[in-house]
């Protein structure tokens, strides 16, 4: 299908999707009929959310809107992704914690505490993490068995504009995807985003953490030694476009139907 996305709107980078309208959306070739449904998901939540996501750009749209199409050519059995939201939610464990969640798991893979609490803030029922390229040089914080108190690092999601990644992202896109079908991987969405991580409730200190490549698997598909051995060839590919320093994020996220 030919598409018009972006003919209209220059310096996707930096124009934010909370300060367009509806009409300029159409124009560009994210709103409408044909438009993938996680570009309206995340058009939709920008404007409920306009507070937590007014960093977004435009670019994340045709991020979507390239891999939504890339995708069609797989077998899916379903509609669209259930593309999680985003907000700040803050919290913090109590005494009743479970320390066997704290159990390190095989050598490169994840921590129970670790796959249930690492997206904590992005969304009222956050993802689970089934992997992350990063997990040796970037410990997540885990509190000692008996701990009674300990607050958990809060993320939230911006985009991704002003990088090595924004004008090469056409030609790194198609070359990640053809790695993942090559290595039979069931994706069901391929998004790029950086994390903000507020360390501090009260001084109100954050840190934003560098290009995340960040995939969903259909549930049940992919295991993390399947994530893990792909990871290295995804990095790769980033770092023969001059894309250097950034970390592939796995998660399950299953396609819906409305």
């Amino acid at each position: 299908m030919t598409s018009t996305m972006g003919t209209r709107i220059k310096n996707k980078e930096d124009k934010r999707i909370i300060d367009c309208s509806d009409q300029e959306l159409i124009d560009a070739g994210f709103m409408g009929p044909d438009v993938p449904p996680s570009v309206k998901l995340t058009i939709d939540t920008v404007r409920a959310h306009p507070d937590l996501l007014d960093g977004l750009t435009l670019f994340t749209l045709e991020c979507q809107y390239l891999c939504a199409h890339q995708s069609s050519e797989s077998t899916l059995d379903d509609d669209h992704w259930d593309t999680p939201t985003l907000s700040s939610q803050r919290s913090t464990l109590a005494s009743d914690t479970d320390d066997s969640t704290l159990t390190t798991a095989p050598v490169h893979l994840v921590s129970e505490f670790e796959r249930t609490h690492y997206y904590h803030g992005i969304s009222p029922d956050p993802p689970a993490l089934l992997y992350r390229s990063d997990l040796e040089s970037n410990p997540f914080p885990v509190p000692s068995p008996g701990t009674k108190w300990f607050s958990l690092p809060v993320k939230t999601a911006q985009g991704v504009f002003d990088t090595p990644l924004t004008p090469v992202w056409h030609t790194v896109a198609p070359e990640i995807i053809a790695l993942l079908k090559e290595r039979r991987i069931r994706w069901s969405a391929l998004n790029t985003a950086r994390f903000s991580v507020s360390h501090d409730e009260e001084d109100g200190s954050e840190t934003l953490g560098p290009i995340v490549i960040w995939i969903a698997t259909h549930p049940g598909t992919t295991s993390a030694q399947a994530a893990r051995d792909a990871s290295p060839h995804i990095l790769r590919i980033l770092e023969s476009h001059s894309v250097h320093g950034a970390v592939v994020e796995w998660y399950e996220g299953r396609m819906i139907n409305h």
